[in-house]
């Protein structure tokens, strides 16, 4: 899903940039696969502890001539990984991204959707028999860190719900 996401955010952004008035531009939109050292530590409803390389997917769209509310930076898993709990993934999706620095993802009060285009953090876990959770509403603020326009950060969620009310902390830090 989180592929998906970073996928259409691409295309939106190439969309927009073709939209130039027949300005000659410059890319707009900067996506690459890097290996990276991941660390993750997931506790709560699930439990994963994750300390090694994997390749993740970045993908930049901060140019000037793209509106403010529409650069993003997009940062995950390329693949599931694999642990005792299940397979898991992670990322994170920053709306609206203005560069390296510290970021305030707001907590977002039970029933309730972030509305608009909205910075999130994410952790799926796909436990046993194929039952799939998501965890993405935050119940109380996260704070992101990024530096390198997204090759290097992370992220600190003290707790993340599902759609089932079900919690977990989340710490995921990388470096590509």
């Amino acid at each position: 899903m989180g592929r998906r996401i970073a996928l259409g955010l691409l295309l939106l952004a190439l969309l927009l940039a073709a939209c130039g008035g027949g300005k000659k531009s410059t890319p707009t939109v900067q996506g690459t696969v890097q290996p990276a050292a991941v660390a993750l530590t997931v506790r709560g409803a699930a439990s994963v502890t994750f300390k090694s390389s994997t390749p993740l997917q970045i993908v930049v769209s901060d140019a000037p001539s793209i509106p403010a509310n529409l650069r993003f930076l997009s940062v995950a898993f390329t693949r599931p990984e694999s642990a005792p709990a299940g397979k898991f993934r992670a990322g994170l999706n920053v709306f609206g991204y203005s560069g390296d620095g510290r970021i305030r993802i707001p907590a977002v009060a039970p029933g309730k959707a972030a509305g608009g285009l909205s910075t999130i953090a994410y952790f799926d876990l796909t436990g046993a028999g194929g039952v799939a959770d998501r965890f993405q509403r935050p119940a109380l603020d996260c704070t992101v860190q990024i530096s390198q326009r997204g090759f290097e950060g992370s992220v600190d969620c003290p707790a993340l719900q599902d759609d089932k009310g079900k919690s977990v902390t989340l710490h995921l830090s990388w470096k590509a």
